[in-house]
């Protein structure tokens, strides 16, 4: 028998033997990319017995992209302790706010795009890639006009620039938001996140980045001057400066602080520390001292 010949037999010999044998095993149960790649990264790492657990509680705490990629980072972490090879973690969730700021959640359908992402090599994004492919022609089709749907249809509110379907958004919309505050922050994805707490009822003004003189980006190349232009035609007494703990965005919220602060508004920024549930000797030396700046009264 030729190689070819014998390449062509393979599957009608191999397929039968792996549906009588194959283990039942977590992530094999569906066909979503997301849970899929999970495995592959977490597999790299140790035993597959030793992995379902992991899996199973990492996708009980972040069962989509977008779960994953509003996460805490020290969570995150706390949840891949003892799998070692903390980069990876980092760019699983990486990739998630990637995937969630340019591809709406949804993972891309070649090779060659998946590999592209942050953490994801050769192998991984080949095995991905035939996930994808392997979706039946409806569920291929629901894919993609989701996709269509939100790409025609989803715009930023001319108000906050948060991403709606309609101008103005939900939020600026709604009479029963306290319009007397409003809370900066970098991205829509943000806006999603501060509105799962259910506690906070003012306004919102979403900025699309953060000063970063390293990337050449200035006041002007974000959504600022907005910001500025609407405090002018309002009653706004408090300004919250929501912008991430890292250096761009304790720069950007120092620079609105000093451009605001002038006028008479109110400037807070949020505070930063332990997330609850972490563990003390995870934290930074970083967040260990914003969270004893932080420290309040009992």
């Amino acid at each position: 028998m030729e190689q070819n010949e014998i390449y062509a037999a393979l599957p009608g010999v191999l397929l039968p033997w792996y549906e009588k044998n194959a283990r039942d095993l977590p992530w094999r149960h569906t066909k979503e990319p997301y849970r899929v790649w999970v495995s592959e990264i977490m597999l790299q790492q140790t035993r597959v017995e030793a992995v379902i657990g992991y899996y199973e509680r990492f996708m009980e705490a972040f069962p989509t992209v977008q779960a994953l990629a509003e996460a805490d980072e020290a969570r995150v972490l706390k949840l891949w302790e003892g799998l070692g090879y903390y980069s990876r973690a980092r760019n699983l969730q990486k990739t998630a706010k990637l995937l969630t700021e340019t591809q709406n959640g949804a993972f891309p359908d070649t090779a060659e795009a998946l590999e592209k992402l942050p953490g994801i090599g050769n192998k991984t994004a080949q095995r991905l890639a035939f996930y994808i492919l392997s979706l039946d022609e409806r569920e291929a089709g629901q894919l993609a006009e989701a996709i269509t749907t939100a790409k025609r249809e989803l715009r930023y509110c001319s108000v906050c620039g948060n991403l709606t379907d309609r101008d103005p958004c939900a939020i600026c919309g709604d009479p029963s938001r306290k319009t007397d505050t409003i809370c900066v922050v970098e991205s829509p994805r943000d806006v999603m996140a501060m509105e799962r707490i259910r506690e906070y009822h003012g306004l919102y003004h979403v900025l699309h980045g953060v000063i970063s003189p390293m990337e050449g980006i200035g006041p002007a190349d974000i959504n600022l001057q907005s910001l500025i232009t609407r405090l002018q035609s309002s009653d706004v007494k408090e300004l919250i400066i929501a912008t991430n703990p890292n250096i761009e965005g304790e720069a950007t919220a120092m620079y609105i602080a000093r451009l605001i602060k002038p006028a008479g508004i109110k400037v807070s920024r949020i505070a930063h520390g332990i997330p609850v549930g972490g563990d003390l000797e995870y934290a930074d030396e970083v967040t260990l001292l914003k969270a004893m700046e932080g420290r309040r009264e009992l």
